[in-house]
């Protein structure tokens, strides 16, 4: 027969680990919490880094285009400068005639 001591203490024992399963069950949910958080700011993250990339290329590829045309107008300065140049001689050679 179960003395009242030994019932008191089986009562406790029982309410002690329903508290602990709670406590644990509490610190288990708000890790869940914390990795669902984490994990969709690693995803938010990674588009921003995809979008930033995307950019880069589109800049890299505008500045590709911009040289190519810096380049081209630069020769055709140089040619309109040598054609004013021979212009300029054919003039002074008929004024000095």
């Amino acid at each position: 027969m179960r003395t009242s001591v030994e019932d008191d203490c089986g009562r406790l024992a029982s309410t002690v680990h329903r508290v602990c399963l709670s406590h644990v069950r509490r610190r288990l949910q708000d890790a869940n919490k914390a990795v669902l958080e984490e994990r969709e700011r690693s995803q938010r993250n990674d588009q921003q880094l995809s979008d930033y990339e995307a950019e880069i290329g589109l800049l890299r590829r505008r500045l590709e285009t911009l040289e190519t045309d810096r380049d081209k107008d630069k020769k055709t300065i140089a040619h309109l400068q040598e054609a004013l140049n021979r212009a300029r001689v054919v003039c002074i050679t008929r004024l000095t005639r």
